[in-house]
């Protein structure tokens, strides 16, 4: 008998089997590298779209969700995101400060303050007499922190034609924070003078100038106060606290060391940015995302972070070449490389872009 012939089908397939087998765990091993490269090193690299501004980082200026204001001399200018100039006005004196909101604008200095819509409408001026520190802009009113010859505080509102329409005097208090919430909605953040440990207090009121709050927070200064419709944030150098305006705590959590920066708020979750005390002027090596449902997320920042900020569901690390995106979970996404060198940044309150800084230059960059 001889042996049955072999079928060639079958060397054929030992064949394929031999190299079909390491080519697979090539193609697998391939996966994998290029998975934990994305994991590793990001999304890869991008670039950001930078707009020169005609202001420098020498003028007043302040921004809205929509335009920035300066003033240059004795003018006042509005210029787009774009850099395209909007309307330009004369003011009572050279290089006033500035104070805006999307209705209104107000320039001052120590003792006049001068009022103009969004659109540059002239509206009216206010000598003051004493020293005016600050102003704070809403729909229909400016409200002006000012402290008489025998260092009185008081926050004084006016109306679109100048007049005084309401005044909240402060004799043993210090103000340390006033503005609007919304609308023509005051707040005012003062702290006791004669108390042995701080003892916070804030008071606001409706549009109608109706009392609507009177909060006590004791043992902390606060860093910031973050309004919503039923309840706020009070956010100190000991403790976030969610309350409501009746002043019942509602959640807290120790945040004790660590610098408040921005916060954003998606689906109803308040994201809190800190990074560590002390670093204000320095590099930052680690920031800190912060909710007060559970969430405490640390998340280390790349080498020579200048600044940090929240937007689009991010979180952005800005350096001096390039800007970096974290997801909120704290997962690094993507670089995106600078057309130039920057010294600083301003994070602008549209979420979605920033002011950047080449020494005196300044640049609109979009975020991604």
């Amino acid at each position: 008998m001889f042996p049955p012939p072999r079928n060639r089908n079958q060397k054929r397939r030992k064949r394929k089997m031999k190299w079909l087998l390491p080519a697979c765990i090539g193609a697998v091993v391939l996966v994998m590298l290029v998975v934990g490269a994305v994991c590793l090193f990001g999304g890869g690299i991008g670039s950001i779209q930078a707009k020169e501004m005609r202001f420098t980082s020498n003028n007043n200026y302040i921004a809205s969700k929509n335009s920035i204001f300066f003033t240059q001399d004795a003018k006042l200018t509005c210029v787009d995101y774009a850099n395209n100039e909007k309307w330009t006005t004369e003011t009572l004196a050279a290089n006033m400060k500035v104070a805006a909101s999307s209705d209104m604008v107000a320039v001052y200095n120590d003792s006049n303050v001068q009022l103009f819509s969004a659109n540059g409408q002239a509206y009216a001026s206010k000598e003051f007499y004493g020293s005016v520190q600050q102003v704070a802009c809403g729909k229909t009113l400016v409200a002006v922190l000012s402290t008489d010859y025998a260092s009185n505080n008081r926050v004084i509102l006016l109306n679109q034609a100048g007049e005084e329409a309401a005044r909240y005097d402060f004799t043993d208090k210090y103000i340390l924070d006033f503005g609007f919430t919304s609308g023509d909605s005051l707040y005012i953040y003062t702290l006791d003078r004669a108390s042995a440990t701080p003892v916070s207090r804030v008071v606001t009121y409706n549009d109608s100038l109706a009392n609507t709050g009177n909060l006590t927070i004791e043992g902390q200064i606060l860093q910031k106060l973050i309004f919503g419709e039923e309840s706020l944030y009070a956010i100190g150098t000991n403790q976030a606290v969610l309350m409501d305006y009746i002043g019942t705590v509602q959640k807290q959590e120790l945040v004790y060391g660590w610098e408040y920066r921005d916060a954003y708020e998606s689906n109803h979750t308040m994201t809190m940015l800190f990074i560590p005390g002390g670093e204000a002027n320095e590099r930052i090596a680690t920031a800190r995302l912060l909710t007060l449902d559970g969430n405490d997320i640390y998340v280390q920042m790349p080498t020579g972070t200048l600044q940090v900020s929240l937007g689009k569901n991010k979180l952005y690390a800005y350096t001096t070449n390039q800007v970096r995106t974290f997801s909120l979970s704290g997962s690094k996404q993507k670089d995106y490389t600078l057309p130039f060198t920057a010294t600083s940044f301003v994070p602008l309150p549209t979420g979605q872009h920033a002011l950047a800084f080449e020494g005196e230059k300044a640049y609109v960059i979009s975020l991604p």
